[in-house]
């Protein structure tokens, strides 16, 4: 299992980092694996650990506690698309499951509109993250040659067609038309003859 956290501030993305299967301290002071500096951060305020598996997530007796999708925890497990609260911050739980070595030629998608318009985007990454910080956040993410979509942060639009996005994953498929904060854009598949 891949994992990432995506942390914002005033729905601002701040940071988007990738898990690499050790035990993470949280905190103020500058010592701490992931620093959130603000006065309201406790100087040593929580911790996520690695547990086979799963990801454990502690509070390290932090003075204005931790909150996991907005209830108040001394310990958890994470699930993907979980929402860690830490003072003005939030964390992103991003996760996907691990698969076999991406052999195959990745899909892509096109620009349709805007200053961007006529880029080509390959999806290489086991995840790509688009939008803008502050109003939509989606991630792409591959496996093998499937590719699923879902959005992990803010309240802007973001839509596949006519059906907004929401935080369970959907599947792309060849052609699909996207709109994520106004962008334009179509998905291609890796066999698609678009080209």
């Amino acid at each position: 299992m891949t994992a990432r956290l995506v942390i914002t501030r005033d729905n601002h993305e701040v940071r988007d980092l990738l898990l690499d299967g050790r035990r993470l301290t949280l905190g103020r002071h500058p010592d701490n694996d992931i620093v959130l500096a603000h006065p309201t951060v406790s100087s040593r305020h929580a911790a996520i650990t690695p547990d086979g598996a799963l990801l454990v997530l502690d509070d390290l007796g932090s003075s204005n506690g931790t909150l996991v999708n907005g209830q108040r925890i001394t310990r958890a497990t994470l699930s993907a698309g979980d929402r860690i609260g830490i003072a003005v911050f939030e964390l992103t739980l991003v996760t996907t499951a691990s698969a076999a070595p991406l052999q195959s030629a990745p899909a892509r998608l096109e620009i349709l509109n805007g200053p961007r318009a006529g880029t080509v985007l390959d999806l290489v990454k086991p995840m790509t993250t688009l939008g803008s910080p502050g109003a939509a956040i989606v991630i792409i993410s591959r496996h093998g040659e499937l590719y699923h979509i879902e959005k992990v942060q803010g309240d802007g639009p973001a839509s596949i067609g006519d059906i907004p996005l929401g935080r369970a994953a959907r599947r792309l498929h060849d052609g699909d038309m996207l709109d994520i904060t106004g962008t334009r854009m179509q998905f291609l598949s890796a066999r698609s003859d678009h080209d």
